[in-house]
């Protein structure tokens, strides 16, 4: 693509005639500018970054875009178009009418249809430095009318929620974190940190996760609402990483746990969501069923991890009987020195029999992953994300709440020889509502 991009300057193209008079140059900003970075949505590249960036006309109004050119917005509103800002054209694309093609194919941009004497088409280009002209206006507004649209009426509802999430970063979330005054009470960093994540984490559970279902159901019965409400979700995470990335540029913040968590977990709800959409919008599933679908992984983790626990406690125990037998032994007591109560294990073999235990809930934990492939996620293979190369992450939905809440993380060292399952106890019980008065 980059390829193709460079090559694309170096080429003379003779352009069809066209009602929108498309020349060289608009064609050429359009296929880089729009095309290329299309077609890499969603991919890390030099071109764009994590994401293809367009506004959809309800936009406009829910982000408070305002150096759109006014004399067209009432009609890209009206119209449902969607629009792509270069550096000096303003794009306006009809939306696909079916979901999953792209609105944005070169073929959809050039095509115009003559019906009757008038010219149809999916596309504008609008030359910014020609916008505040009235007489480009005048024709920019007859050729609006000849762009084929759909009306997609999103729910208000929804669109209130797309609005209200997008206030909380900037009003509520963003102070939270980056607020540069940190309190000097003699607390450690990390506690100070955490103060501010469990701050952060009932603000998002209370005013944007627990709205989650109910938005869902409203999404339930139509395509174009499903398609906005995860468009909207996954802009949202977007903008939390951000916030929580620059969060943790904070010398305080850089090398604390709780900050690493929240990116992990954020980022491991946004693709829970993503991958779970085909089951969150089937109306065979309720929200009930799924939820205790999803709940299942946590609920085997635990289940495991308390059995290993309590053959743990076996162990220990042996290992402290065996102990106190070769102590005995080694002072020279006598019915020690005659054999008397000798363990049945030595105690070579029941360190061999610990870690062997630590093994085996080790390989449980990559089993269960694969088994609830819906529930967890493997941070480091599902996403180009990677916190700690020592470590492998694989987030857990919340058992009790679903996606309505961030998901666990388990963190397990690539080195197993390091690996206990009591130093596990705190990812499987995490919970950081529990945590308010500890810190």
């Amino acid at each position: 693509m980059y390829e193709f991009s460079d090559w694309l300057d170096t080429i003379k193209l003779e352009m069809p005639k066209s009602v929108r008079q498309i020349n060289e140059r608009i064609f050429k900003i359009f296929t880089k500018e729009v095309f290329i970075k299309s077609l890499i949505q969603g991919i890390k590249s030099l071109i764009q970054g994590r994401d293809f960036r367009y506004l959809e006309a309800v936009d406009l109004d829910l982000y408070g875009v305002t150096h759109f050119p006014a004399f067209i917005q009432k009609e890209a509103s009206n119209r449902k178009l969607l629009i792509v800002e270069t550096k000096h054209i303003w794009f306006i694309v009809s939306p696909s009418e079916t979901l999953g093609s792209n609105p944005f194919s070169l073929r959809r941009f050039l095509a115009e249809d003559i019906t009757g004497g008038f010219a149809y088409f999916n596309g504008l280009a609008l030359t910014k430095s020609l916008c505040d002209k009235p007489e480009v206006q005048e024709v920019m507004l007859k050729f609006v009318n000849r762009i084929f649209s759909l009306d997609r009426n999103i729910s208000d509802e929804l669109k209130k929620y797309a609005i209200h999430i997008r206030k909380m970063v900037k009003e509520q979330f963003t102070p939270i974190l980056l607020d540069s005054k940190f309190t000097a009470d003699g607390s450690s960093a990390e506690k100070t940190i955490a103060r501010r994540i469990i701050k952060f984490e009932e603000l998002l559970t209370s005013s944007v996760l627990r709205q989650l279902p109910t938005m869902i159901s409203i999404a339930k019965n139509s395509e174009f609402d499903q398609e906005f409400l995860f468009h909207r979700l996954n802009g949202f995470f977007n903008e939390l990483l951000i916030l929580i990335k620059n969060f943790r540029m904070h010398p305080l913040a850089r090398h604390a746990f709780v900050a690493q968590h929240l990116q992990l977990r954020v980022l491991a709800l946004d693709v829970l969501i993503q991958k779970n959409r085909g089951a969150i919008f089937d109306p065979t599933i309720s929200t009930e069923e799924l939820r205790e679908k999803l709940g299942e992984a946590m609920n085997d983790i635990r289940e495991s991890y308390e059995e290993g626990l309590n053959n743990m406690a076996e162990i220990e125990e042996l290992i402290a009987n065996t102990k106190a037998y070769d102590d005995k032994k080694a002072s020279g007591g006598f019915f020690a020195k005659l054999g008397f109560g000798k363990p049945k294990y030595t105690m070579e073999e029941l360190r061999e029999a610990k870690q062997e235990l630590n093994e085996e809930f080790f390989v449980e934990i990559v089993r269960l992953a694969k088994k609830h492939k819906q529930a967890i996620v493997y941070v480091e293979y599902e996403t180009d994300f990677e916190i700690n190369e020592d470590y492998r992450h694989y987030a857990i939905a919340n058992e009790s709440y679903g996606l309505a809440r961030l998901p666990y993380i388990i963190a397990l060292p690539e080195d197993r020889e390091t690996f206990s399952l009591e130093a596990l106890k705190d990812d499987v019980y995490w919970e950081i509502f529990d945590q308010i008065y500890n810190v």
